[in-house]
């Protein structure tokens, strides 16, 4: 799991310990996000036009002038 991402961010209270569900603001510099979004780049321009394919990788996510926080999702398993 990222260390980005605040544990207490939310919390699923009525979920089982193992089954925790937490959301937070993550870094997109962080490890297993860069993996991910290699991953998502990868199958975007295998499965679709160059023209077609609009995320933004590691780089594109971490300027200055881009605004959304990237977050993510963890349950009880690192992203991955």
């Amino acid at each position: 799991m990222s260390e980005a991402v605040d544990e207490a961010a939310l919390l699923a209270d009525d979920q089982p310990a193992g089954d925790q569900i937490v959301i937070g603001p993550d870094d997109p510099n962080a490890a297993d996000v860069r993996r991910l979004l290699a991953l998502h780049l990868e199958f975007s321009h295998v499965h679709s036009p160059a023209d077609a394919v609009f995320a933004l990788d590691t780089p594109g996510l971490t300027q200055p002038d881009y605004l959304p926080s990237p977050y993510s999702c963890f349950m009880s398993l690192p992203l991955l």
